[in-house]
């Protein structure tokens, strides 16, 4: 059982960010959505954490998917399905996230010298929108309420702060997790080119090294 469940489990009755007067709607899947462990993370040297702001809301050329990920969620949330069942969806279907297809994975796998069993996600807001918005207050209260505790669970060494959106969290990771080095990055969808791209997983590469020697 991983740490992280028990926590995932007391969040998937949390609906507070969807309160009348929010502006804020519950898409498809419409349940937090909990992310990926990989089953080597803990016995990882560093232990490394990428850090996103939110589940996508799911297009419409995935509904099919979408709906088979909101049964299963429904099915953990209710105690029919396990968390292991919901991290097995995950790896079949994240080969293919991003556009263009596939483009996730590799960004913080291979790219950084990384295996996904030895990785670990999270995202800020637990939640997708229907607007496919986030606003400051949604991203604070869910942080606060659960994030913050997930990831104190998960005990990381290095936490990838993925995103602009994520890098304005560095303060409060850092609090919550005094011993971890916090280094912000580029999102995978970032714009910025192919020789920025590089230098930028060759930057963090370096981290990860350097705090690899530090813990052996």
């Amino acid at each position: 059982q991983s740490v992280v469940e028990p926590l995932y489990q007391a969040a998937m009755n949390c609906v507070a960010c969807f309160a009348p007067g929010t502006g804020l709607h519950l898409p498809t899947i419409d349940v937090p959505q909990p992310r990926w462990v990989g089953p080597s993370y803990h016995a990882s040297s560093p232990r490394v954490l990428v850090v996103m702001l939110n589940p996508g809301q799911g297009d419409a050329p995935q509904l099919e998917q979408n709906l088979q990920l909101k049964a299963l969620l429904h099915g953990y949330k209710s105690g029919q399905a396990t968390f292991s069942s919901v991290l097995a969806f995950q790896r079949e279907h994240m080969r293919v996230w991003g556009r263009p297809q596939g483009r996730f994975l590799p960004f913080y796998t291979t790219a950084l010298g990384l295996s996904l069993d030895a990785l670990a996600f999270i995202n800020i807001a637990l939640c997708a929108t229907k607007e496919n918005q986030y606003p400051r207050s949604m991203l604070r209260r869910c942080f606060a309420s659960h994030t913050a505790a997930i990831a104190a669970a998960l005990q990381p060494e290095v936490v990838l702060l993925s995103g602009s959106g994520t890098h304005s969290f560095a303060g409060a990771f850092a609090a919550r997790l005094p011993t971890a080095r916090i280094l912000p990055m580029l999102h995978y969808a970032h714009r910025e080119g192919a020789e920025v791209e590089r230098r930028e997983h060759e930057r963090v590469r370096e981290v990860l090294a350097s705090e690899g020697e530090k813990r052996v």
